[in-house]
């Protein structure tokens, strides 16, 4: 949330005069050549893109909101090689696709769970309207069931 880039270049130098002290960094800027490259420059160096959907392909992990949502399916695709589990993982990060993300994210979790505290935000966010949460999470259902009967997709109701 610096706002300014960390070039490549720069990245090296931090890492040259404070490496001991640099475990990682989390990024969201969405292009994963430069995550690659960021994740070149040293092998101790953990690289966290901010999505899901590149589990598996030599990253740290996600720093991801919507692993609030997708964390046993996370789990499952990285401990286990499970491409299902990513793919609904995915596929659920997706129905965010075009709405306001962390009111999403919160909606879903508040239907997922039965706790309407968890779908209030704070300025600047305002929350999803009763039928956009409603629609979010029909289309959620759709996804979980669409999925079978694995029980390692269906997070525990409150």
């Amino acid at each position: 949330m610096s706002g300014v880039p960390f070039t490549l270049p720069l990245v090296q130098r931090l890492l040259n005069r404070f490496g001991e002290r640099l475990a990682g960094l989390k990024d969201s800027s969405g292009d994963l050549d430069y995550a690659r490259a960021v994740a070149r420059l040293d092998t101790k160096f953990a690289v966290f893109p901010g999505t899901e959907a590149r589990l598996g392909e030599g990253f740290a992990g996600c720093i991801s909101a919507t692993a609030n949502v997708t964390s046993a399916m996370c789990s499952q695709a990285v401990h286990h090689g499970d491409d299902e589990a990513l793919a609904l993982a995915v596929r659920i990060r997706k129905l965010m696709d075009g709405k306001a993300f962390a009111p999403s994210v919160k909606a879903l979790l508040s239907r997922i769970h039965d706790q309407p505290a968890l779908a209030d935000v704070l300025p600047p966010f305002v929350p999803l309207v009763d039928e956009e949460a409603a629609s979010l999470f029909d289309a959620y259902e759709e996804a979980i069931s669409s999925a079978g009967s694995r029980s390692i997709v269906r997070p525990r109701r409150a």
